[in-house]
């Protein structure tokens, strides 16, 4: 019996599309992921120019706005983690019935986690190394939310949970 491929694998790859415009309904702020909110720096009221920034970095050199958008970016992340660590500590129990500080070694971690980024991002010589910018405490502010919005969403998602097995018993 000879060996057949299926159709599609004789036919040449399709073209990529790709997407010029945000996902969302409201622009980049709504699109799943939606960093690009924290893409948006301002210097001195001027926007970051795409076109001016991606010419410099063909050349090799990054510009302040661009370094600071990618160290909010992974401020962003970092704040999202903590988040998620608080929320992961339990299936269907309230983050408020075990406690907050009750996981010592997950505080510790959080706490080297914290000012591991810090070092990144404020430290001169690894600055250097890994392309960050200080951030300004305007920005920082940006990502307060972060964390309780992660831990939020999970613990409503646990609540609901809650609520459905109640209601089955």
């Amino acid at each position: 019996m000879p060996n057949r491929l299926p159709v599609s694998m004789s036919l040449p790859p399709r073209k990529l599309r790709v997407r010029t415009r945000p996902v969302g309904p409201e622009g980049p702020s709504t699109s799943p992921g939606g960093p690009s909110a924290l893409l948006r720096v301002h210097h001195g009221g001027r926007r970051w120019s795409h076109d001016r920034d991606d010419r410099r970095r063909r050349r090799g050199r990054r510009t302040h706005a661009y370094q600071q958008a990618t160290t909010m970016t992974f401020a962003g992340i970092v704040a999202c983690q903590i988040g998620t660590a608080f929320a992961a500590r339990t299936d269907r129990a309230a983050l408020r019935s075990i406690g907050l500080f009750s996981n010592r070694p997950l505080l510790a971690g959080i706490a080297f986690e914290l000012v591991f980024a810090a070092a990144l991002i404020y430290l001169p010589p690894l600055r250097a190394v890994f392309g960050t910018a200080a951030l300004h405490p305007a920005q920082l502010a940006v990502l307060l939310p972060f964390p309780l919005l992660v831990w939020g969403a999970d613990e409503w998602y646990r609540a609901h949970g809650r609520r459905v097995t109640a209601r089955s018993r």
